[in-house]
């Protein structure tokens, strides 16, 4: 796991907590529960959208039931809709939703139907139908007098049905993440208060009646879980001793015993307990990009009259995942092209006047950033335009994108058809820019022509991905 950035994109001297993240219609979304503390009776939900990947964010919505309302989670229906859930909270249980198909404007908050006494907690969709599990808790005034998770499906994501009591006890099982494989299984990862507070890890293929469990064995809590290709990750409030704690990121390491717990990182947190939460979107062109919004009062509000412990921040995490980069390239001397990079077409190595030599991408072993093709000797701060030139023999593939780094001006192509033009500047940058294409079956040339920004270019990363 790369971490790109962690910025802090909400902080007001309110509590802030609780989030959630999806892109829809081509922008990153966060949700996030506001309010006067971690639990008060004005607490209401806002989403925020960005345009430009998670740099800059503006309101699209507010949301408030009749009480203390939080735990933004946000999913989308399709491409069609994206939703905003949340829970008017203490001493009810009561769920509810509003959705946009724009991104702008929004429904009212509606609440749900048939889930009365329970609060259904990170609903997803699949095939155009809604699963969720629902918790409830013995000590709440409207609820069943037991501790309890349960299955529930809805057709239109508002009248929801209970489908069957999954965990219930004295292990006190509560939040529970859900997330599909590409095959349809259904995984959960439940919040788990009684004895050493290690989460379940529960999976089910459809129609899912029938579980299987395991423990997680590592204290942690406010949890999230994702899917990075068939890896398991989760991430939450991670009890190193009861007294300490940590915003840990974890891997499930596959083995005899069904996956073992791997600390993969600690992102900033603190002091005290007040949290986690995070929210996890994939993004669209990059299978291996995740934003991952959680809250925290680490840093402390500008006003040093304001309460650090009592008034956390909203945090976004830009994460990369590792995934071979094109390792093999043909890459050209230096040329002065009269018209600059504008005169560049795409060049065939092997009919060229230019002197070209073999170079690979940097492998892990060596020092600097792994996948860079480092051409800085062959350009020797010339100025002028060179090109990279790799093929790619692919499977049975149609749409896809190519993720390149760059720290000069490029153009590039793709069998011939130019597919991306634009700016660079140092340093390069892993997936700094995801370019939708579409692959042929077979044989794939790629071609980038760089400007060497007056002899300061370096070098390109790529690495992509196809479906079929």
């Amino acid at each position: 796991m790369i971490v790109r950035s962690i910025r802090r994109i909400y902080a007001d001297s309110n509590h802030n907590m609780c989030t959630g993240a999806a892109w829809f219609a081509g922008a990153l979304f966060v949700g996030f529960r506001q309010g006067d503390a971690h639990v008060s009776p004005n607490g209401k939900v806002i989403v925020l959208r960005s345009r430009d990947e998670g740099v800059s964010f503006e309101h699209v919505a507010l949301l408030r039931g009749q009480v203390d309302t939080r735990d933004a989670h946000l999913y989308k229906v399709g491409e069609k809709h994206l939703h905003c859930v949340c829970f008017e909270t203490v001493p009810t249980c009561i769920t509810g939703t509003a959705w946009t198909e724009d991104g702008l404007t929004w429904s009212p908050y509606t609440r749900y139907t048939g889930a009365d006494g329970w609060w259904l907690w990170h609903p997803e969709c699949r095939d155009g139908k809604h699963y969720a599990v629902g918790y409830t808790w013995a000590s709440s005034t409207n609820g069943l007098g037991i501790d309890a998770i349960a299955w529930f499906e809805s057709d239109d994501g508002i009248a929801w049905r209970k489908i069957a009591i999954l965990r219930q006890g004295s292990e006190i099982p509560s939040e529970t993440n859900l997330v599909f494989r590409d095959n349809g299984e259904a995984l959960l990862l439940v919040r788990r208060e009684g004895g050493q507070m290690w989460p379940l890890l529960m999976t089910s293929k459809p129609p899912y009646r029938e579980w299987t469990t395991q423990e997680i064995e590592v204290p942690i809590v406010g949890l999230a879980m994702w899917l990075v290709g068939d890896e398991i990750w989760f991430a939450g409030r991670w009890f190193l001793k009861p007294s300490v704690a940590q915003m840990g990121v974890f891997r499930l390491e596959a083995g005899n015993s069904g996956g073992k717990p791997v600390l993969q990182m600690v992102l900033p947190a603190g002091p005290g307990f007040d949290f986690s939460y995070m929210g996890v979107a994939r993004h669209p062109l990059n299978s291996s990009r995740f934003a991952l919004s959680y809250y925290s009062n680490h840093t402390a509000p500008d006003d040093p009259k304001v309460d650090q412990w009592s008034h956390p921040a909203i945090y976004l995490v830009d994460a990369l995942y590792e995934r071979p980069f094109v390792r093999d390239w043909q890459v050209s001397e230096v040329t002065p092209l009269v018209g600059g990079l504008s005169a560049a077409q795409p060049p065939d190595p092997g009919n060229s006047p230019l002197r070209w030599q073999a170079m690979q991408a940097r492998p892990k072993e060596q020092r600097g950033e792994t996948g860079f093709v480092d051409a800085t000797k062959w350009i020797a701060n010339k100025p002028g335009v060179l090109y990279f030139v790799t093929d790619l023999e692919l499977g049975p593939t149609g749409r896809g994108a190519m993720h390149v780094g760059y720290d000069g001006p490029v153009r590039i192509w793709l069998n011939g058809r130019e597919v991306f033009a634009g700016p660079g500047t140092n340093p390069a940058k892993v997936d700094q820019t995801s370019i939708p294409v579409e692959f042929q079956h077979g044989h794939n040339r790629v071609a980038i022509a760089l400007d060497t920004n007056g002899g300061r270019a370096c070098g390109v990363f790529l690495r992509y991905e196809g479906k079929a």
